[in-house]
């Protein structure tokens, strides 16, 4: 069962006529395997920065335990970014027992004008809907019920409406413009930092179209030991366009643009033109659980050089053609991605760029995750890379790119928790400040950063 609800509160719910209620119905008793007799459920979090506790907290008509043996259902929150600047959140609901109790799948799409506390109250509200239809199918049918709401100033004729029925003013358009200062300075340094960035976004079910653009002054005087001054002034900035068109059920066609200034990589000037197609084996509607693509572009690249490059240039356009494979699951028992991309210029194999990266994260044992990640590059291609060479000093400050074959990384890490799986009580007196350190250590690290 798919159900895709476009409203963003709880509140706006409880204006169409449906309230969740939470507590048992006088006089009758409560049955089941968890405490007090209720539903036991497992939350599985694959949000990026998510807090399970913010969900958990405001479902209290449930047992959560932080096992899945002693789970009645398992809830799979997943969600992707929308380029109008809203969210789609994604619940897959599952059941151990040996009842047949089915699968669901249900979705909540945020807006871009959302606070934080209105997501997830919308996810509770789908949360609580979902667990719902459980309780009720596992035999917990007196615990819950829907009523219609009376609250004065509730006017129970009030829905919620699709946005292709609303009149929108700005024809699906969101727009965004940002800026930042940062001033810093000690006895031998002082750094003075600007930028500022801009987006235009719109999305519909065929196309979808993105123009952004940034940029940056970045100017520092440092003290070296002899007592000179050496100083940079490093400007540089970036212009992006997408148009992304649904060609088809698995295909879709992309053309892209970018101009730019990046003195970091010696190029004073820069303009790309690309355009590709992709081919998804699943569905694009359930990217957010599974995904394999397969991407194939060709750019046109023109670079004006600010210093003559390693191959006697100081301004060319070469042709470069790039293929990439893309793989992303997420599953009960953890979460990964892959990606592998070569490309090459055209007529010159010599100069080419072979990448691989993965992730995974898995959930071995009870409470016990492992975690591991890498990426190795083989890398030819660096055509920018000025004659002159780069100093001492401009590496270290990466103020410009030294040249390099072989690129890798490797990160793991594991995590356990274990104890009591029906402790979910939320207290949120004296909060944690800075993580890790606690309140006192992590105050003292912050006044001494000022």
């Amino acid at each position: 069962m798919r159900i895709r609800l476009p409203f963003t509160v709880l509140g706006t719910l409880m204006a169409g006529g449906l309230t969740l209620l939470a507590t048992p119905r006088q006089g009758e008793a409560q049955e089941g395997p968890g405490p007090g007799g209720r539903l036991q459920a497992f939350l599985s979090c694959e949000v990026n920065g998510c807090d399970p506790d913010s969900y958990r907290s405001q479902v209290p008509w449930v047992s959560w335990v932080d096992s899945r043996p002693e789970a009645d259902v398992l809830v799979t929150l997943t969600s992707q970014a929308d380029p109008s600047g809203g969210n789609e959140y994604r619940l897959d609901f599952t059941s151990p027992l040996e009842e047949d109790l089915g699968d669901d799948q249900l979705f909540f799409r945020s807006f871009s004008t959302d606070l934080e506390e209105d997501e997830i109250d919308g996810v509770v509200t789908v949360l609580s809907i979902g667990l719902a239809r459980y309780a009720s199918m596992a035999g917990y049918r007196e615990f819950v019920a829907l009523r219609t709401p009376s609250a004065p100033g509730i006017d129970p004729d009030e829905r919620i409406v699709a946005p292709q029925e609303v009149d929108d003013p700005w024809n699906l358009w969101v727009f965004n413009v940002g800026g930042s200062t940062r001033l810093t300075g000690t006895e031998t340094r002082n750094t003075r930092r600007f930028s500022g960035n801009f987006s235009a976004n719109r999305t519909t079910p065929t196309w979808k179209l993105s123009f952004s653009g940034r940029g940056n002054v970045n100017i520092q005087e440092i003290e070296r030991s002899d007592g000179s001054i050496f100083e940079t002034d490093q400007r540089d900035w970036t212009v992006n366009m997408g148009i992304t068109y649904a060609l088809a059920e698995h295909w879709s066609l992309d053309l892209s643009s970018l101009t730019a200034k990046l003195p970091r990589f010696n190029q004073k000037f820069r303009a790309d033109l690309t355009p590709g197609i992709e081919y998804s084996l699943f569905p694009y509607e359930e990217a957010t659980r599974r995904s394999i693509t397969l991407r194939y572009t060709v750019a046109v690249t023109y670079r004006k050089y600010e210093e003559r490059t390693i191959y006697n240039e100081t301004e060319e356009m070469p042709w470069e053609e790039a293929l990439q494979l893309r793989a992303t699951m997420r599953q009960p028992w953890g979460d990964g991605s892959i990606t592998g991309t070569a490309s090459h210029v055209l007529g010159d194999l010599d100069k080419h760029n072979l990448s691989l990266r993965g992730r995974v994260s898995f959930r071995l044992v009870r409470g016990l995750r492992f975690n591991v990640g890498g990426d190795v590059a083989w890398v030819t291609d660096q055509v920018y890379l000025s004659a002159r060479g780069v100093t001492d000093e401009e590496a270290l400050l990466r103020l410009r790119t030294r040249g390099s074959d072989f690129n890798t990384g490797l990160t793991f890490g594991f995590s356990y928790q274990f104890g009591s799986i029906y402790n979910n009580t939320v207290n949120n007196r004296f909060p944690t400040i800075g993580g890790g350190g606690g309140d006192m250590r992590g105050g003292e690290m912050m006044r001494g950063g000022f």
